[in-house]
């Protein structure tokens, strides 16, 4: 299957593309990422592995492919998050001025205000390098690290294959379900946006994986902490936000009291040495306000999302995290926008169509969650794996506490461990009430729809 989607793939995106070099690009990425897997899983599956990884890949390049030819027939100069148009392909042609890549590293890290680099962090080593090919190759560079960037979120579905087999699921069905995660999620549409969440994300997946791994306690702790380095080059509140998850891996197998009152006290002694407790809260909530400002005023406004607003500190958050699975109302609301303004309708046209059926898919996990959750059979026996329920938990928590913004690029870093949790509940619940949950949720995502229709 893999084969034949990968060559449909090629020939589709490269008539949608016109462009030899992307096509270039995305086997010389799929090649070197196959090698990668090749590399470090075991033998037994790392032949499904690869199929999981390829057979995502080739997907997510034609809607690339879908999304470049759009943008070109319209004269549009990015596709989806702002922080593509506005800082990530500035400072990369910037950047591109450099010869040595040292010298691209050094002014990451440097102190000139000239060259607000640090942000991104070491996101731009990557992009120059793509971008650097893009022009050797005469591609778009826009479209050049969309592409680059593909492989992040098929390596997220590809671990989370190995992830469902450490579970008890036959292969056929955790290879079904990665597929799923794959293209049902948000994944599928992020999987083109110029961000660098993507890579968070995938350092999130291996380090959630190292919870359940089999694997001896220094390959878990160097993993875990290989994980957290690389999102602390990225993204400061992540790599603070993805410290117990390591900590987990690294103890999950603990039942001691001095063991658990450790991970807490080095978890707060990372929390003030990476800047104080002050830095964790304000990178988690602080700019979240004026994303969601963007994307209301972009969209017309959200009066309900508004309202959410007065209710109390906490209760809010919930409102607003159960609200986000239900988000955009209806379903084709980010394929529009009320604005006249070319960036806008950049960032909301028809390339978002996946939220389409990627809502339905949150509506749907959200009740299997739920009744899984509320099911005592259920419950007992999926959360006697503690860390499981640990984990579960804490991905919970960071869901709540990004619920002051509706994008979902910034909550991917968890979906992995919930989607697990999901196919878990799924797998134990009764045939009969599975056909009540699908029913239910297409009811509910049809009254979301017509309800919607008053706020075009």
């Amino acid at each position: 299957m893999a084969i034949i989607t990968l060559l449909l793939s090629i020939v589709i995106g490269a008539l949608l593309s016109s462009s030899f070099g992307a096509v270039c690009e995305f086997i010389l990425l799929l090649v070197i990422n196959l090698l990668i897997i090749a590399f470090f899983c075991s033998h037994d599956n790392y032949a499904r592995t690869m199929n999981v990884f390829a057979t995502l890949m080739g997907c997510y390049f034609v809607y690339a492919c879908f999304c470049h030819a759009y943008r070109m027939a319209n004269g549009y100069t990015f596709f989806g998050s702002f922080d593509g148009l506005r800082y990530y392909i500035p400072q990369t042609i910037r950047l591109l001025n450099f010869e040595d890549i040292t010298d691209v590293i050094r002014a990451i890290y440097s102190d000139d205000s000239t060259l607000p680099l640090k942000h991104g962090g070491s996101i731009f080593v990557y992009f120059y390098l793509i971008g650097k090919f893009a022009v050797w190759a005469n591609v778009d560079i826009f479209f050049a690290i969309q592409i680059s960037l593909m492989p992040f979120a098929a390596m997220m579905c590809a671990v989370q294959y190995n992830l469902l087999l450490r579970f008890g699921l036959p292969r056929n069905s955790a290879y079904k379900w990665s597929i799923i995660f794959g293209l049902c999620s948000a994944l599928f549409w992020l999987s083109s946006f110029v961000v660098r969440d993507l890579p968070i994300s995938l350092a999130y997946s291996i380090a959630i994986y190292q919870i359940f791994s089999s694997a001896p306690f220094l390959r878990r702790l160097l993993w875990g902490c290989l994980s957290a380095a690389v999102v602390l080059t990225l993204r400061l509140a992540s790599s603070l936000a993805l410290v117990p998850i390591v900590l987990l891996a690294v103890f999950r197998n603990s039942e001691r009291k001095s063991v658990r009152y450790g991970l807490l006290g080095m978890f707060l002694a990372a929390v003030i040495v990476f800047g104080g407790g002050d830095i964790f809260v304000d990178e988690l909530l602080s700019k979240q306000q004026g994303y969601l400002g963007i994307e209301l005023r972009d969209q017309g406004g959200n009066s309900l999302l508004s309202a959410f607003n007065d209710l109390p500190f906490g209760v809010s958050h919930v409102a607003k995290t159960i609200y986000a699975q239900f988000h955009p109302i209806p379903a084709w609301r980010n394929m529009i926008t009320n604005s006249e303004d070319v960036i806008a309708k950049s960032a909301y046209n028809i390339a978002r169509f996946p939220d389409l059926w990627v809502v339905f898919f949150r509506i749907t996990g959200m009740l299997i969650l739920i009744y899984g959750c509320l099911k005592h059979s259920i419950r007992e026996k999926l959360f006697e794996n503690k860390p499981l329920m640990y984990s579960f938990n804490y991905a919970l928590l960071l869901l709540i506490l990004q619920s002051t913004t509706i994008e979902e690029r910034r909550k991917l870093g968890v979906y992995p461990l919930l989607f697990l949790v999901i196919v878990l509940c799924w797998e134990r619940t009764p045939p009969m009430t599975r056909r009540r949950i699908l029913l239910l949720s297409a009811f509910l995502f049809v009254l979301l729809q017509i309800l919607g229709l008053s706020k075009l």
